[in-house]
């Protein structure tokens, strides 16, 4: 389940746009916050794949302790359990 850029209807990737890389942090950081509590097995695909090549200049690496924050983040949320989507919705 990838986002797609609008403009090129591709597959979002990091170093496209310097907002989407820094809402990819902002959100990362939050899910991490959080323990990945509310990470479905998509959600968390999508921000792998996004962060799939971290060669790229990212916004996010212009900050060197942001950046170590989302490299941090992401380790975790590789080896998060994923929650099933039904434990998310009401009954």
């Amino acid at each position: 389940m990838s986002l797609l850029d609008l403009d090129s209807a591709n597959a979002t990737k990091a170093a496209e746009y310097s907002l989407t890389d820094d809402t990819y942090a902002k959100l990362l950081a939050h899910l991490s916050e959080r323990t990945f509590d509310l990470t479905t097995a998509a959600l968390r695909d999508d921000i792998l794949h996004f962060s799939a090549d971290l060669s790229v200049p990212i916004e996010t690496k212009k900050s060197k302790i942001r950046w170590q924050k989302v490299l941090s983040a992401l380790d975790q949320l590789k080896y998060a359990t994923p929650v099933p989507i039904s434990r998310l919705t009401a009954p």
